[in-house]
């Protein structure tokens, strides 16, 4: 049985753009299905409207004024999504090296700070805050700290089979099969699948569910009742 730990990390880094798009906008921002490819980090930006009503135009004009940016997708509108490519500031290769879990989900919020739900053994705390600084030196970043603060205890029989978290190599891009779903509303189904929270007895509650997908409960429940909704007026449609 190895002991580890449920923690949350977070990670400052000035230059980044995803940093600077959550503080000029004043708006929280998730990124969702990330993996790491030579050096960048892919995957979907899903802008959120807590703060005030962000703009396709404003963010790409954002993105084209910086070398961090690789490539930047408009997908939606409402919310705004987009798939990108940016370059990574280490904090994947760091979780990588010390063996550690995350959630599919990161969450900026309007400072900037970027907020990592991590699984990771007791002994590695130190090595990846240090990981983490280095990484970020290497690719230019002086503008950065980090912060670990732990949750809870757990101990993991085998690290491969955490719910809801990921190791950093395996994580994979996904898209809804389905052109009559959202990426958020895609997600929240594909999730709450996954977690048993339409089984019965149902293995997952809401609360667990929204922290998984770093969403409100309200925000949750509103995109999964909007998927199967939707995937239910599919279905009569056809019938």
């Amino acid at each position: 049985m190895l002991q580890y730990e449920e923690a949350v990390l977070r990670v400052f880094h000035g230059s980044d753009f995803v940093t600077k798009l959550s503080r000029i906008l004043l708006c929280e921002s998730i990124l969702a299905n990330m993996t790491l490819v030579d050096g960048y980090t892919l995957g979907f930006l899903i802008i959120g409207r807590r703060y005030r009503k962000a703009e396709v135009n404003e963010i790409a004009d954002l993105a084209s004024s910086t070398s961090v940016i690789r490539e930047l997708t408009p997908l939606y509108k409402d919310p705004p999504v987009f798939y990108i490519v940016k370059r990574s500031f280490g904090v994947q290769r760091a979780l990588l090296e010390v063996k550690a879990f995350r959630s599919s989900v990161v969450l900026h919020d309007i400072y900037g700070v970027k907020h990592f739900r991590v699984v990771i053994n007791s002994s590695m705390k130190e090595a990846l805050i240090s990981l983490v600084k280095r990484y970020a030196f290497e690719v230019g970043e002086k503008d950065t700290w980090a912060r670990l603060r732990v949750k809870r205890k757990v101990k993991v029989p085998n690290p491969l089979n955490l719910g809801g978290f990921s190791g950093v190599c395996e994580t994979r891009v996904g898209v809804s099969s389905s052109s009559t779903l959202t990426p958020l509303e895609y997600l929240a189904l594909k999730r709450a699948y996954e977690l048993g929270y339409f089984d019965w007895p149902k293995r997952c509650s809401l609360e667990r569910l929204s922290r998984d997908l770093g969403l409100s409960k309200a925000t949750t429940l509103e995109h999964l009742r909007r998927a199967v909704r939707k995937l239910v007026e599919e279905y009569f449609s056809y019938r």
